[in-house]
C-alpha cells in the first residue's frame, strides 16, 4: 500500500481538493460502503473455502471475517482512488447553458424509430446476464474447474444487471 495505492490516493486528493464538493464526498462514501458491503462476503467465502490464501507472514493486522485488515483497506483505498479519478475526469469543462439548441427534426425522427429496437436490445442484455447467473450457479454446483469462474459470475452479474436496469423503459414484451 505504501508504494502502489496510498501515493496515488494522496496525489488525487491534493489535485481534486479545490474542486471537491459535499456531494462528491457523499458519492465517494457511498461507493466505499458499497465496495465493502459487496466484497466482504465474497472475500470471506473465498478465504474460508481456501480458494484464496494469505501467507501468515504477510498479514500484520487483525482480520474481519477472516479477511486481513490490509485487504479491507485495499477495498477502501482502491474505491476512493477510482472515485476521485472518475470525478476529476468527468468534471464539466464548459456549461451547456451557453450552447444553442438547434431543432433537428430528422434526428428526432431517427431517434424515435430506433427506440423500440433499443428496448429489445436492452431486454436481450438482461436475458444474457440472467443466463450468466444461472450458468455461474451451475458451475459452482458442479464443483470442478469452473467453480472459481462461476463464483466470479455469480458475484458480478447481479451488479451488472442492476446497472443494466432502466426504470424509465417500458417492458419489451
Amino acid at each position: 500500500h505504501l508504494k502502489y495505492t496510498i501515493p496515488p490516493a494522496i496525489a488525487l486528493t491534493l489535485l481534486y481538493r479545490p474542486l471537491l464538493t459535499r456531494l462528491d464526498v457523499y458519492k465517494i462514501l457511498f461507493l466505499v460502503i458499497i465496495a465493502l458491503v459487496s466484497t466482504t462476503p465474497w472475500d470471506s467465502y473465498l478465504i474460508r473455502t481456501r480458494i484464496w490464501t494469505y501467507p501468515s507472514n504477510a498479514i500484520i493486522g487483525p482480520t474481519l471475517f477472516d479477511i486481513p485488515a490490509e485487504e479491507l483497506f485495499f477495498f477502501v483505498v482502491q474505491t476512493y482512488t477510482t472515485s476521485l479519478l472518475y470525478l476529476f475526469l468527468s468534471k464539466p469543462t464548459f456549461h451547456p447553458a451557453y450552447l444553442r439548441v438547434e431543432e433537428d427534426t430528422q434526428a428526432q425522427h431517427h431517434a424515435k424509430a430506433a427506440a423500440p429496437r433499443w428496448r429489445y436490445l436492452k431486454f436481450g442484455g438482461k436475458l444474457v446476464l440472467a443466463y450468466g447467473i444461472k450458468a455461474g450457479t451451475d458451475m459452482i454446483e458442479e464443483g470442478r474447474k469452473g467453480t472459481y469462474m462461476g463464483l466470479i459470475i455469480v458475484w458480478a452479474a447481479p451488479f451488472l444487471l442492476l446497472l443494466w436496469y432502466d426504470r424509465t423503459a417500458e417492458p419489451a414484451w
